[in-house]
């Protein structure tokens, strides 16, 4: 078995990379099963650290009453992850979140590994970097797009690479 954890670093192509594996089917390879193509919010549900699910922001938007459900949903898409891992065989399972790139979830990325450990060693985690100047490019058109564009903050538009 091989796990590929696509670590979709953001603006480098991840929405159509998770897309297209959403939307496709190889012999010998799963697309992890979530109810989305993007991995990130299952991701940060079963890997994060507890006291902190509530601070993503996806959860935020869904109210109290979604992250009261937090607990049970966890337990829920561990069974579900862990039933898929266990019928993978010598299949390859693609795991993609652009979260897995963020800084701020190492603690996540660690216990993440961890699971995955319980089933191979044959793990390859692949990330995409995009020049600053085009990601800047893309991030100031992105923002232009969005419902609000009030203010223009250059250094919000440059990617953190470092962290």
């Amino acid at each position: 078995m091989t796990v590929i954890l696509h670590a979709g670093m953001h603006k480098t192509g991840s929405t159509s990379i998770q897309k297209h594996f959403h939307r496709t089917t190889y012999p010998g390879l799963t697309y992890t099963n979530w109810s989305g193509q993007n991995h990130s919010e299952l991701f940060v549900l079963l890997f994060e650290e507890f006291a902190k699910l509530a601070d993503y922001h996806i959860f935020q938007t869904r109210g109290p009453a979604h992250c009261a459900r937090l607990p049970q949903l966890r337990t829920e898409w561990q069974n579900s992850l862990t039933e898929e891992m266990n019928a993978l065989g010598d299949k390859t399972l693609l795991f993609s979140a652009e979260a897995i790139s963020g800084a701020r979830y190492r603690t996540a990325n660690l216990r993440m590994a961890e699971f995955f450990r319980l089933w191979t060693r044959d793990i390859t985690v692949m990330a995409y970097v995009r020049g600053p100047r085009s990601y800047a490019a893309s991030s100031f058109q992105q923002a232009l797009q969005g419902p609000v564009f009030n203010e223009l903050k250059a250094l919000k538009l440059v990617p953190s690479y470092r962290a």
